[in-house]
């Protein structure tokens, strides 16, 4: 999601700023970071009009990961890894650093195929070798071989939004919502050196300024409420 959607904002970043140019012949630097697309693309619950969710990966029962090769694992002095474990390529690796080469051997896990099909039974069969190592000596075996992993802190989604550089940056911002209270929420996820821009306020809610866009593309205001009494559009 980060990488992906980092450049959907980048692009958004760009054509601003080619706009930008368009009306007044300066260029500028923009800029952004991968957090911030992480931060929109896991700010979002969505569904179909109808009301069926969105055919998504989802996370085991026990919370440990969309799968074996990709989700978290209790250590050593218990620490947890999270892994993704994704491409062919390394799954040798991932054998290696796990001083594990019977695994390497085994048919069950012989291709990425095999690896689907039997999942539960490559989660069993990693658990252990997780759990012997700790967190320096397995991190460090990982960032040898270029896998992914990163430490878990429970404290991370707590802590992202009081961090003082990202407030101070803009990428996380706190407003005050009707009937919600506060709300910490992704802020300006892309900057543009010579137009900044800024959140002016809360989301607005569902409904919240229909009456008034109804009244923009002129409707009076006995129009709206015949509408809105016919349930064609929602207004508060």
């Amino acid at each position: 999601m980060g990488d992906t959607g980092n450049g959907f904002l980048w692009a958004t970043a760009v054509i601003q700023a080619l706009y930008h140019r368009e009306r007044t012949g300066q260029g500028q630097k923009v800029s952004t970071a991968i957090i911030n697309a992480t931060l929109l693309a896991t700010s979002y619950a969505y569904s179909l009009a109808d009301g069926t969710p969105v055919d998504r990966p989802r996370i085991d029962a026990r919370q440990r990961g969309l799968s074996a090769l990709h989700g978290l694992y209790r250590l050593a002095g218990d620490d947890w890894l999270s892994i993704a474990v994704l491409d062919e390529a390394a799954w040798p690796d991932l054998c290696e650093a796990l001083a594990a080469p019977e695994l390497l051997a085994d048919p069950r896990f012989a291709d990425a195929t095999a690896r689907v099909a039997r999942d539960t039974e490559l989660r069993a069969a990693l658990e252990p070798l997780f759990a012997r190592r700790d967190a320096d000596d397995v991190v460090a075996a990982f960032e040898k071989r270029d896998l992914p992993c990163e430490l878990s802190v429970d404290t991370f989604g707590a802590a992202l939004f009081t961090d003082p550089a990202l407030r101070a940056l803009g990428d996380v911002v706190t407003a005050t919502v009707p009937g919600v209270g506060t709300l910490e929420q992704a802020g300006v996820l892309v900057s543009l050196a010579d137009n900044p821009g800024r959140v002016p306020g809360p989301p607005c809610l569902a409904g919240e300024h229909t009456r008034a866009i109804l009244a923009e593309l002129g409707y009076d205001a006995a129009a709206a409420a015949a509408l809105v009494e016919a349930r064609s559009v929602l207004a508060l």
